[in-house]
């Protein structure tokens, strides 16, 4: 099949391994990949050369080929970080190609039958979707995603046995969660003391202020509550036991994504929050994402209820959705708050795009987030005066629609 050729000819990347082909599409060189075939492939196509083929440009070479052009741009700067010239080739001769890989993977001798050659498609189309997968699956992001997701499910957990522990330990002490307010406290008064009838004898072990320990004891002697079997403490203990160790799993995770944002994200970390960037980096579905989101989408994410319902009957739209947690957005003045929100989403966005694609910290944006909130501030000190056509603006647009 060898045979000397002057013009240029393309570099073809196949599953089964490279092929030459010159102007009028025919093979000239082929060359199998060997050992690992569809990871070298898989790195071929993302631009990352490898000895088989340094060894096919160099065989190439001495057929006479004067320059190479690619089908892919990852074969075509694979093809250059070896120190050859390539180009890509025109779209209607890729089209060309690829239609004939098939036939130039059996005609080029690489296989001995067309069966062969869609088996190898095949398990080659196979490998690379489990190999995207894999690299998908390995993103720094998606761990945090995962982690601020079992975040929520597990506060949501903790106030539901939270309810259920004070309705049930409250039958024989109802008294105790007005003096314990902090659930914390409340679970280790269980945990430790039990009976409110042992009050008085570990009153003095008790870590709470003197106060409260006077209250509590005062209140065990007078309380309304039932007695309490030992059986039934002891189930009371047990469900206690089970809050306290939620308690301990969420501070790991708080921990946990703290640790994790500050070294992927850490000037979103440094505008948002850990946990509101991750909430954020969660709603758009990855960090990438996230930093190609405009600043006005990031506003309202966390508000795609509020914004359809706005969108259909007219209502006034969302200022604000997740970034609402953030103290510079809840703790401003209401006539305030939606220029602070626009102006923390713009950083917010701006941080994104430098963690996304330098991963570098910027501490120009907090000043410029902390300049801004200064000037609006100052800008808009007291409340507007209520304006009635305001209020005609919205509702009208679409009233009558059903």
């Amino acid at each position: 099949m060898r045979q000397v050729v002057r013009l240029e000819s393309t570099v073809l990347a196949t599953e089964a391994g490279l092929v030459l082909v010159d102007e009028e599409l025919k093979p000239v060189l082929a060359k199998p990949y060997g050992a690992e075939p569809f990871n070298k492939y898989r790195l071929l196509l993302v631009g990352e050369p490898n000895p088989t083929l340094e060894e096919f440009l160099r065989e190439a070479a001495t057929l006479g080929v004067s320059g190479f052009r690619a089908v892919e741009d990852g074969v075509r700067a694979a093809v250059e970080a070896l120190g050859y010239k390539c180009t890509l080739v025109d779209e209607d001769v890729a089209a060309r190609l690829k239609e004939q890989k098939l036939n130039l993977i059996v005609t080029s001798g690489l296989v001995d039958s067309p069966a062969k050659a869609e088996e190898l498609v095949r398990e080659a189309a196979i490998y690379l979707a489990e190999a995207k997968i894999r690299e998908a699956s390995a993103k720094p992001d998606l761990q945090v995603i995962q982690s601020i997701q079992a975040l929520d499910e597990v506060d949501k957990a903790v106030n539901l046995f939270n309810a259920r522990l004070k309705e049930w330990y409250g039958l024989h002490f109802p008294e105790l969660s007005d003096i314990l307010s902090e659930p914390e406290q409340y679970i280790d008064f269980i945990l430790n003391v039990g009976h409110r009838d042992r009050v008085k004898e570990v009153a003095s072990e008790l870590k709470l202020a003197e106060k409260k320990v006077k209250a509590i004891v005062e209140a065990s002697e007078k309380s309304k509550g039932a007695e309490i079997r030992e059986e039934d403490l002891s189930r009371v203990r047990m469900l206690a036991k089970e809050v306290k160790d939620l308690y301990a799993l969420r501070k790991s995770l708080q921990r946990h994504i703290e640790t994790t944002m500050s070294k992927i994200a850490p000037n979103l970390t440094a505008i948002a929050g850990a946990t509101i960037g991750a909430r954020l980096i969660a709603k758009a579905g990855g960090l990438e994402k996230l930093a190609m989101l405009p600043a006005s989408t990031i506003q309202v994410l966390g508000a795609e209820k509020a914004l359809f319902r706005a969108l259909r009957t007219g209502a006034p739209p969302p200022k604000h959705g997740i970034i609402f947690q953030h103290k510079l957005v809840h703790s401003a003045p209401p006539w305030q708050r939606g220029k602070v929100a626009r102006s923390l989403a713009a950083k917010i966005a701006l941080a994104a795009r430098v963690d996304a694609y330098r991963g570098e910290r910027e501490e120009s944006i907090d000043s410029q987030l902390e300049k801004r909130i200064e000037e609006i501030k100052a800008k808009y000190p007291k409340a507007p005066k209520p304006s009635k056509q305001k209020g005609a603006k919205y509702g009208a647009k679409r009233r009558g629609r059903k």
